[in-house]
């Protein structure tokens, strides 16, 4: 399922949010946490190797209810790598 989505390139060394920009990598995280910005960095997971479907949601990034699948943040890839 997930071949058609777009696998994440960046990870956050503090939150672990995904991002889908080359540029972010090696980039402060933007995600706030309340008054603050989060204080983690973007670092690289371009490899493919570091990502597999998520089997929580089966790649589709929607979960059994109907909302977004919390475990791969709704985008049907989990990280395999240590941050």
């Amino acid at each position: 399922m997930t071949g058609s989505r777009k696998r994440p390139v960046a990870v956050c060394t503090d939150c672990i949010s995904y991002s889908f920009d080359k540029i972010d990598i090696l980039q402060p995280c933007r995600v706030r946490r309340g008054e603050r910005h989060c204080g983690g960095t973007y670092m690289d997971a371009t490899d493919p190797i570091h990502w597999k479907e998520c089997t929580a949601c089966s790649g589709s990034g929607e979960a059994f209810d109907g909302n977004s699948c919390v475990a791969c943040q709704a985008t049907g890839w989990l990280l395999t790598r240590r941050r």
